[in-house]
């Protein structure tokens, strides 16, 4: 595929996810009173030519960020908008993007977008933003601010979902040919490490409800085949099943740097050497746990899986540290925020949430030309 097929390749991959969206809150959101433009703006989509996009990200030693960047950037070369950019200095930074939420004002923006550090504390900057008539979208994460008119992000839920699923099998393969003895579970842990930002609660309960979900799958089929070899011993009750799926999981302290990342998963691994899986929720905790694997040379014994793609994590899939990687689609975030920022500029109502979907990279599709693409945007401009 040429570059220019490529692009074109995103840029349907970017409707198809608003087209989703469109039919979920089609189906869903009937009556929300989100997603309209905010008061006194309209117009049309051929007067918007030239407006101002401020886009004010997270963390500015996150590739992530940067493929949003690219997202926008190319949004807004073709809308012809003009585009101001800022990130963060990390995941806690809030007091920067209130300055820069402030600078925009100033500059005239028309559109701010948020990936937002607080859930709250952010609040009076948008409140002044849109004092100034000027529209306000989420990504990734969403504030606790009732005039944000759109939230572009992937589900946590599902990210979560696909992650804990994934800890599961490696558990299951890690019981030898016979597969799983429902007798010894919770003899092997799996430690969660999560950052500190909103998005990691839901990322981790949504992957506890999905890796006990597998695991009773597995106990089910254990009893059933090895019924009358464990004979009564398959009488345990719901609570207990619970209970035991429960002793497997392991959480560490929230961490919001690679570093504090590291540290924390050697402790983990050092109080509770059964661990044979280790889930970071974030492209820092990723990172800072494959950091602590390959330090205390435990590649061969412990796995890790986690979320976003920098080079980094991808070179650790390669070396077999990294068993997988949520990813969320960051260009489209980019890209599509701010299709929807020009369309609340023109007056244009929107979706209120759109879901730019995840997807689950291992070694074995990670060549695959759709992931490829996914993975680096930034080669096909």
């Amino acid at each position: 595929m040429n570059k220019k097929g490529k692009k074109g390749f995103l840029k349907k991959l970017a409707l198809c996810a608003v087209s989703m969206s469109m039919l979920v809150c089609s189906v869903g959101c009937a009556g929300n009173a989100q997603g309209g433009p905010p008061e006194g703006r309209g117009g049309t989509a051929a007067n918007t030519m030239g407006a101002k996009v401020a886009v004010i990200c997270k963390n500015d030693t996150v590739q992530f960020w940067d493929d949003v960047h690219k997202g926008a950037e190319d949004a807004c070369d073709e809308l012809g908008l003009e585009l101001m950019y800022k990130c963060a200095s990390g995941d806690n930074d809030y007091a920067s993007q209130v300055g820069y939420i402030k600078e925009a004002i100033e500059w005239g923006a028309d559109a701010i977008i948020v990936a937002p550090n607080g859930v709250t504390e952010l609040n009076d900057a948008f409140a002044e933003a849109q004092e100034a008539g000027i529209a306000l979208v989420n990504i990734n994460s969403k504030a606790d601010f009732d005039g944000i008119s759109a939230v572009v992000r992937s589900s946590d839920k599902d990210g979560g979902t696909i992650a804990g699923k994934n800890a599961a099998e490696i558990l299951l393969q890690k019981n030898g040919e016979e597969g799983f003895d429902f007798r010894t579970a919770g003899t092997q842990k799996i430690g969660i490490i999560g950052h500190t930002a909103e998005t990691a609660n839901e990322r981790i309960t949504a992957f506890k409800e999905s890796f006990g979900t597998e695991i009773s799958y597995a106990i089910e089929d254990y009893k059933s085949t090895y019924a009358e070899d464990i004979g009564n011993t398959t009488s345990r009750d719901a609570s207990e099943t619970a209970e035991m799926i429960g002793s497997y999981i392991i959480e560490g302290e929230r961490c919001s740097g690679r570093d504090t990342a590291k540290e924390e998963a050697m402790k983990l691994m050092k109080a509770n050497p059964e661990i044979k899986v280790l889930y970071g929720t974030n492209t820092n905790t990723t990172l800072g746990i494959c950091d602590a694997i390959k330090e205390m040379e435990q590649t061969d014994k412990v796995f890790a899986i986690g979320f976003n793609s920098s080079e980094d994590e991808l070179n650790y899939i390669r070396q077999g540290v990294l068993k997988g990687i949520v990813i969320q689609n960051p260009y489209n975030m980019g890209y599509l925020s701010v299709t929807n920022a020009r369309s609340l500029i023109a007056g244009t109502s929107v979706s209120p949430v759109l879901d730019t979907g995840v997807t689950f990279v291992d070694a074995d599709n990670l060549n695959d030309d759709i992931i490829q693409l996914m993975l680096n945007p930034d080669k096909i401009a």
